[in-house]
């Protein structure tokens, strides 16, 4: 290369760029990119706003699912305002669903959250407070009709209230089942593959949290996502 190569400033400033990274991965301050970088994943998620906050929301403020991000990402586009949505526990899951669904009929057993989140969602959707979630027996005749989606959370009796509720859906009905990281993964496996689902995981991280958590989506053929 001749002198005029070499005062080149893109070759230069491709140098120096390189030097940069090579020193930040030699000295271990690779955090250090995550919170300034401008492309960094946890701020185009916007994980250090929710973190800041302690809120599950994106860079925008919005409410989003607490679900890993990549199960976010997955579904998001797969939505449709024809899907009816059935959930145990409601949150920022309801309020963003309901921007996205037909209808959310949600169940909650603490009154003050679910009067703050029935302030946020469209005026289809519905929660509906009960005295124990635990206690199907005094809410299931209000559940009418079949719906697209059962959400499933991180409830203490998620796999009985699993196999009271996969009667409520479609043929073409999938299950959202997050959290499934813990001891019960294989309990919950055994007995969706007993009803006929596949399933498919997202592993990785959830707004605010600095653990790892894992988001299950069971479906059968000719799902309602079409998965």
């Amino acid at each position: 290369m001749g002198d005029i190569d070499k005062c080149n400033p893109n070759l230069i400033f491709k140098f120096m760029y390189k030097l940069f990274f090579k020193l930040i991965r030699k000295a271990n301050l690779g955090f250090l990119l995550l919170a300034f970088h401008p492309r960094s994943a946890l701020k185009t998620t916007g994980w250090f706003k929710s973190f800041r906050k302690e809120k599950v929301i994106d860079k925008n403020n919005q409410p989003i699912p607490w679900w890993t991000y990549s199960f976010n990402d997955f579904i998001s586009d797969k939505l449709t305002d024809e899907l009816r949505v059935l959930e145990f526990g409601c949150g920022y899951s309801t309020i963003w669903l309901s921007k996205r669904v037909k209808e959310v009929i949600a169940f909650e057993d603490y009154p003050q959250w679910a009067n703050t989140i029935s302030k946020r969602i469209n005026p289809a959707s519905k929660i509906i407070e009960v005295k124990s979630i635990a206690l199907f027996s005094e809410y299931e005749d209000q559940i009418t009709g079949k719906f697209d989606i059962l959400i499933i959370d991180n409830l203490g009796n998620r796999i009985d209230c699993a196999k009271r509720n996969l009667q409520h859906l479609n043929e073409s009905g999938v299950v959202i089942w997050d959290n499934t990281d813990g001891s019960d993964w294989f309990q919950i496996k055994e007995l969706m593959l007993m009803n006929g689902f596949k399933d498919i995981s997202f592993t990785g991280m959830t707004a605010q949290e600095l653990n790892q958590s894992k988001t299950t989506l069971f479906y059968k053929s000719n799902n309602c996502l079409n998965v």
